[in-house]
């Protein structure tokens, strides 16, 4: 069949040639009596036209060994006229053709392989710059004569600077003549015009800097309206307003102070505030606290002999050098040492007190006396009892034969005596004990809501128990009734430690779970289920709308995204209606298909027939 072919087209051609008006001397005419001289076919109507091959993308790649100038018409991808070059087929008046796979001239906008990564790429052959553009607009450039690397919608747009690095949309979009500048981040660097050897990581970053040089930023909106030079500020909003040089911010909020300022040029820090008056300087949380802690250096490890000097601080807070108050500036031996809130001398001889002794902490003795423990310290304790049975003025008490205390006046003249208390009997902390009534009784009495208690002077009265029984007030944490037990309305309930953020709208808050044979959830009203999705104005998403949701979301239309239910859970009436609603609209899309499936089983059979 081949053979045959190619005598038909040399009989056509022979015989297109004998028809011809003319035959020039080297050329030939069609439709023409005078060919042009310079072509070898001239073709000539005004009704017809010259047909060259036609062929798909992949017949014309098959072509083996295409000569130079081989001219054929593709009919798919982008059709058009096609010329081999003797290296590469090139598209003919189309400039923006682009090749498939197949064929890896051109890069394909679907993808392309096969490729040499070393004769395929996208780029220049000379020192042109690669210049990228998204809306006709400046958005990128690898520059190898100025060394910079510019990445993002208008990033560096018009800067004429060198040796920089600019990724993000609209960072160092100004004219910027400097370079060495790193701005990483949506408008870092936005306003730089002349400034050099910057640092900027994080939006907004420097944004506001124009001439300022050595910077480095890192952190969204870092240093953004700082204007100086040599600067450093780690954190987000850290400098955030700076107008000084050199100096050092580390914080995370604008409107806290940073926890970490200094200045370069005098060297010196700040911890918790700004003030650098000394080279070092300490803000603490707290008055009266140096906010200064040496972890391995505590009152408990050991000592060296005192050489007569100790730090301290003066008015303003310095830390100064003073004499040692508890030592010796001649001697190495040390009068007094101190250990916690003891003060010990271990030195040979007598303590002499010439001006009296002062105990702050014993006073209002006129019913006390001084006295030694087991391990000598004087302590101030009661006067002792009366021992014998009888009355007088040596003692309202006494302690009979078998170690009971009992008054040595009447019960009468307990209340009425004026030498004993209004409330009878005043005793100290802790100074009553039951040795046969305590905390481990195992036989309780049932409450009668009433406790005993103290008022503000220590007299023991009797109130409401808080903790519920039949006379619990409104004012008690809880109450009970019959088998129900009750918090008031805007009360916090919390089981569990751990927990400081309580989200409001709840009143039960568990650390562990909650574990339940069973849990029902009630709901406010019907409308709270999905029943809605069977109402006939209930719009049902198309499902090729619904594949798109999820490719740009990964989750379901209408249900929260994993990132969403890490942050604030879920309510377990509201996703129980949520599956629902996704049940409901699955079963009216299987109702529709099984409709389509039964409308096609019945053109099929008919079709059979």
């Amino acid at each position: 069949m081949k053979v045959r072919s190619y005598k038909v087209l040399l009989i056509a051609l022979l015989t297109a040639l004998a028809g011809s008006n003319a035959v020039g001397q080297g050329n030939v005419g069609i439709g023409t009596t005078a060919p042009d001289e310079s072509a070898i076919l001239d073709l000539s109507s005004t009704s017809k036209g010259l047909l060259l091959p036609r062929m798909s993308l992949s017949e014309r790649t098959k072509i083996s060994n295409p000569a130079k100038g081989l001219l054929v018409y593709q009919t798919d991808f982008m059709s058009g006229l096609y010329i081999y070059d003797g290296i590469d087929w090139s598209s003919v008046g189309n400039t923006e053709a682009k090749l498939t796979a197949a064929d890896n001239t051109v890069w394909s906008t679907v993808g392309n392989a096969g490729l040499n990564a070393t004769s395929n790429f996208i780029g220049t052959t000379d020192a042109t710059a690669l210049v990228f553009k998204v809306n006709n607009t400046k958005s990128g450039m690898i520059d190898p004569e100025r060394g910079n690397l510019f990445m993002g919608f208008r990033g560096a747009q018009i800067s004429t600077g060198y040796n920089s690095v600019v990724l993000g949309s609209l960072a160092m979009q100004k004219a910027s003549t400097s370079g060495n500048n790193v701005a990483i981040g949506f408008q870092s660097m936005f306003s730089n015009e002349s400034g050099g050897h910057n640092v900027a990581l994080g939006t907004g970053s420097l944004a506001a800097n124009a001439t300022g040089t050595s910077n480095v930023a890192v952190g969204s909106l870092a240093g953004y309206k700082a204007t100086g030079s040599g600067n450093v500020f780690l954190g987000f909003q850290s400098g955030y307003a700076e107008q000084g040089s050199n100096k050092l911010v580390i914080g995370n909020d604008v409107n806290r102070k940073a926890l970490i300022y200094g200045d370069f040029a005098t060297g010196k820090l700040g911890i918790n505030t700004e003030d650098l008056s000394n080279t070092l300087n300490i803000k603490s949380s707290s008055a009266n606290s140096s906010g200064l802690r040496f972890s391995n250096l505590t009152s408990q490890s050991p000592v060296a002999a005192s050489n007569g000097k100790v730090l301290s601080v003066n008015t303003s807070g310095d830390v100064i050098l003073v004499n040692d108050k508890e030592g010796s500036v001649t001697q190495t031996t040390s009068y007094w040492n101190a250990s916690g809130n003891d003060i010990s001398n271990a030195n040979t001889g007598k303590v002499t007190i010439n001006s009296g002794l002062q105990l702050s902490s014993l006073n209002n003795m006129s019913d006390k006396i001084l006295g030694l423990d087991n391990s000598g310290n004087v302590i101030a304790v009661d006067k002792p009892v009366v021992t014998s049975g009888g009355g007088g003025d040596s003692g309202l008490w006494y302690q009979d034969s078998d170690g009971k205390i009992k008054p040595t006046v009447s019960t009468a003249d307990i209340y009425t005596s004026k030498r004993i208390a209004a409330h009878g009997l005043d005793l100290g902390w802790g100074g009553i004990k039951f040795t046969e009534l305590n905390s481990t009784y195992a036989n309780p009495f049932p409450s009668n809501g009433l406790a005993l208690s103290l008022d503000e002077y220590g007299h023991v009265i009797l109130t409401v128990n808080s903790d519920g029984g039949s006379g619990s007030s409104g004012s008690s944490v809880w109450s009970y009734a019959g088998n129900i037990l009750r918090t008031p309305g805007d009360d916090k309930v919390v089981i569990g430690t751990g927990m400081n953020t309580l989200p409001d709208g709840f009143s039960l808050y568990v650390k562990k779970g909650i574990l339940a044979e069973r849990v029902r959830v009630a709901i406010a009203n019907s409308a709270k289920w999905a029943d809605y999705v069977f109402d006939d104005d209930y719009k049902l998403m198309p499902l090729n709308e619904v594949e798109e949701f999820i490719e740009r979301n990964n989750h379901l239309p209408n249900l929260p995204s994993a990132q969403e239910v890490a942050e604030g859970g879920i309510d377990v009436a509201e996703m129980s209606a949520k599956h629902m609603e996704k049940i409901e609209e699955l079963t009216l899309h299987l109702i529709e298909a099984n409709k389509r499936i039964e409308k096609l089983e019945k053109e099929v059979e008919i079709l059979k027939h």
